[in-house]
């Protein structure tokens, strides 16, 4: 037999909170309010202070170096990333206009745009690689 749906709340109401989702949806007022937010207070900034002679001990050691070099090709291949959807936006432009004389012009300096991409990649999976050694 089958029970009534009046049977089956009076059963849920009997069994222990699961840990399962509420059944409304999470607003973004609720999230606000019931987990602390990630902030930076005195205590972080005592505890990064009480590291950073550890992680850089001198201006002009190799930590320091590949710490610089990361932060460089971080900001290089945003700019290739950047450059990249530009192109890839006119090349786009010209399939819709129809546009061959365009369309490969476009293609070529996407081809050309793919080896700067390729060294900056590849210089930043290094310098990541070599600092992870580092630490």
């Amino acid at each position: 037999r089958r029970k009534s749906f009046r049977a089956q709340q009076e059963k849920q109401k009997q069994l222990p909170a699961s840990p399962s989702p509420s059944p409304r949806p999470v607003e973004a007022s609720d999230a606000k309010t019931s987990r602390p937010g990630a902030g930076i207070d005195m205590l972080f900034l005592q505890r990064l202070m009480r590291l950073m002679p550890i992680l850089i001990p001198s201006p002009f050691c190799k930590e320091t170096a590949y710490i610089v070099l990361v932060a460089i090709l971080m900001i290089l291949r945003t700019l290739c990333d950047v450059w990249q959807i530009r192109i890839g936006t006119a090349i786009e432009t010209a399939i819709i206009s129809r546009d061959s004389r365009a369309f490969r012009r476009h293609i070529y300096s996407f081809l050309v745009a793919m080896l700067p991409n390729a060294l900056v990649n590849n210089l930043l999976k290094y310098g990541l690689n070599e600092m992870a050694l580092c630490f």
